[in-house]
This record gives structure tokens, sequence and C-alpha cells, in this order.
């Protein structure tokens, strides 16, 4: 797999590194390596249960990655310790992933992302097909920003504000404050 590189440590199984969008194709196998993951510390009577998943993503599919933030929210509640680390950057979709884990980190020089929901269409749509989009989407931004003001210090109406038809880039230290992590690992 071109997108997640095996480390070198022992430790191997306990690491996945998420490269890339979030997309079937990719989470796929990190879905394999959670359900993993949850077999281990089911297997070991909950001795074995840190694992960490690193994140270097430019976004992409929101019901792709809703799929995986279920499954990682749903394995820590199980018991799992699954630490989220964003390390370069996590974008959009990315950044809701890295909201997942128990413990949230960044390393000193990444970048989070966040922005208003977005669809990318090919096909010819009538002013039904159109509006009925634009709810889909209204509802799916809702969700989403739901879930950033879940685990951080936000409010849906700071995320609005700074979202507005643009980009939000926030460096680590911003993302610290704002509670989108939990802490900065690593040196600068």
């Amino acid at each position: 797999d071109l997108h997640s590189f095996p480390t070198r440590r022992s430790s191997d199984l306990s690491i996945y590194q998420f490269r890339g969008p979030v997309d079937w194709d990719l989470i796929s196998p990190l879905t394999e390596k959670v359900t993993l993951w949850r077999e281990i510390a089911n297997d070991t009577a909950g001795k074995d249960n840190d694992f960490t998943v690193s994140i270097t993503s430019n976004g992409g599919s929101i019901f792709a990655g809703f799929g995986v933030f279920d499954l990682i929210r749903d394995a820590c509640n199980e018991g799992l310790n699954i630490t989220t680390e964003v390390r370069g950057y996590a974008c959009s979709m990315g950044s809701v992933l890295a909201q997942a884990g128990t413990t949230r980190t960044i390393t000193p020089n990444s970048w989070v992302m966040l922005h208003e929901a977005a669809a990318y269409r090919t096909e010819l749509m009538s002013v039904s097909d159109l509006r009925d989009q634009s709810e889909l989407l209204d509802s799916l931004q809702a969700r989403l920003y739901g879930l950033y003001t879940e685990r951080s210090l936000l409010t849906v109406e700071k995320i609005t504000e700074k979202c507005n038809r643009k980009d939000w880039w926030l460096p680590a230290t911003e993302a610290l404050e704002l509670g989108l992590v939990d802490k900065i690992t690593g040196r600068p």
C-alpha cells in the first residue's frame, strides 16, 4: 500500500500511518487495522490496548470519514487508547479524523485546516437537484461543526465565522489553544 508506510519499531502493529486523501480505498486498510486492534485488545484482556493513527491528509470524502471516525470512537469507547497524531497537516476531513482519538496530538510544525463542507459533482444537475445538494451539505456541515465543538473549545459561531467562504489554517500552537489537539509532541 503506497499510503500506509510500515514503521521501523517493534511495535509496528500498534501504529498505522494514514497518508493521503480520505477516500474509500484508503479508509479500508485503516478500518481493517482498527478491527485488528479491537481483536488484539480483546485477546489480551485489555493489556495491549495502546494504538496510534498518524495522519497526514488533505481531506476527502465526508461519508468515508464519518465511517472511520465512528469506528475509531467506538473502539475508544470499548477501552482502546487510540492516539490520533497530526503529522504535517490534517485538512478538511483529515482534521475531523484527528478528532476521533482518545488522545489527540500534533507535531510542532504541523497544521490543521477546517473549512465549509463542499461537494464535487461532474454531472448535469437540475435546480431541484442543486437545492437538494445544498440541503445535504448544510446538514453535513452542521454535523462536522458539531464534532469539532464536542471535542474542542470552539463554538459553532466561531467555526462559521472563521470558515465562511475560506479555509481556516491553524498551526500546532493555535490548534492546542483551541482544544483541537490535547498536546504537541516532538521537538520543533
